[in-house]
């Protein structure tokens, strides 16, 4: 199961500025005593942003370089909605919309959404140990890689000692 950094990001942002939008709905309503009506919009972003989060996180990613059956369409409309959200004075919601809004106009973000995204091949190790149990020569300390030492080269009839 892959997916792009990036779009694992939205998912949570997108996850995490719902429960924004239903926390600051809350306040409004409290310290306005329901008198600032937007922030019944607070809490419809607030619902849909985590059932879009929720939904987002629980997709499959790609899994052998092949997409998904059902690939999921990139959540604009939450980010649109999330900079709305300022309506209640939500700053979180506001700056999440606009990083999620930048996100998804990633190339790589793009050609995940599209089911164009190649996955990243596994990574290769960096250290191969020598095949034989390492021996420090002479004046080496211990832990010092050495090269391996092959048989000695044959000396040519006009190479002579």
């Amino acid at each position: 199961m892959k997916k792009p950094g990036k779009v694992q990001a939205i998912e949570i942002m997108t996850l995490a500025a719902g429960v924004f939008g239903l926390i600051m709905g809350f306040t409004m309503m409290w310290a306005t005593l329901f008198l600032w009506i937007p922030w019944i919009y607070s809490y419809v972003f607030g619902i849909v942003a985590i059932v879009t989060g929720a939904r987002l996180l629980g997709s499959p990613g790609y899994q052998n370089g092949v997409p998904p059956a059902p690939l999921a369409r990139p959540p604009h409309f939450i980010g649109v909605m999330a900079i709305v959200n300022i309506l209640c004075c939500d700053l979180t919601s506001l700056t999440i919309g606009i990083l999620i809004l930048v996100f998804l106009a990633d190339p790589e973000v793009k050609a995940y959404y599209t089911g164009q995204w190649v996955p990243p091949p596994p990574p290769v190790a960096a250290y191969v140990p020598y095949p034989y149990p390492y021996q420090p020569g002479p004046g080496q300390p211990p832990g010092v890689a050495q090269p391996p030492q092959g048989p000695p080269l044959e000396q040519g009839p006009d190479q002579g000692a």
